[in-house]
């Protein structure tokens, strides 16, 4: 069990939670926890401060898809008065016509990708004999019972059954 110890909140002294333990360093009271959580947040933006950046600039790039249907085309995907404010009109023009040019790209790859996999579609071939069919039956050691396995497909097929 932990000592008691005073809140770095509100100064009130607690026992800190069995589950917590020595981690906890303010009482259970809601103004004190969302202080901690204020206080924590300040110095975890002090740490990173390129994050924070990065997230407003990566927010004021981006649209958000509406609810109804979600955004297929990256060029629509981006907000590019964003971009322009945030890099530049010529780094701009040179990441849409960048962007425009992998659009192309993937395009075409995926179409000549459809083409060889519709024609191998056609030709599906019948399986062969199973590698399970063996003749000579199987021990089950559990009930000391032989067991014949299972005839192949194509004895199946032909009616003929195992001796």
């Amino acid at each position: 069990m932990a000592n008691p110890r005073p809140c770095r909140a509100c100064g009130c002294w607690f026992i800190p939670s069995g589950k917590v333990g020595n981690r906890q360093h303010v009482c259970g009271k809601p103004e004190c926890q969302k202080e901690w959580h204020r206080r924590a947040c300040a110095r975890w933006r002090q740490h990173h401060p390129d994050e924070a950046r990065a997230r407003k600039v990566v927010h004021q790039v981006t649209r958000k898809a509406p609810a109804e249907r979600p955004i297929l085309d990256p060029l629509v995907a981006i907000n590019w008065k964003g971009v322009r404010k945030a890099v530049g009109l010529k780094p701009m023009i040179v990441l849409r016509e960048i962007t425009k040019v992998l659009q192309r790209a993937l395009r075409e790859t995926s179409s000549a990708q459809a083409f060889p996999f519709q024609a191998n579609r056609a030709k599906v071939l019948p399986r062969g004999r199973r590698e399970t069919s063996s003749q000579e039956p199987v021990s089950n050691q559990k009930f000391e019972a032989k067991v014949l396995p299972s005839p192949a497909r194509d004895e199946m097929a032909s009616g003929s059954t195992l001796p």
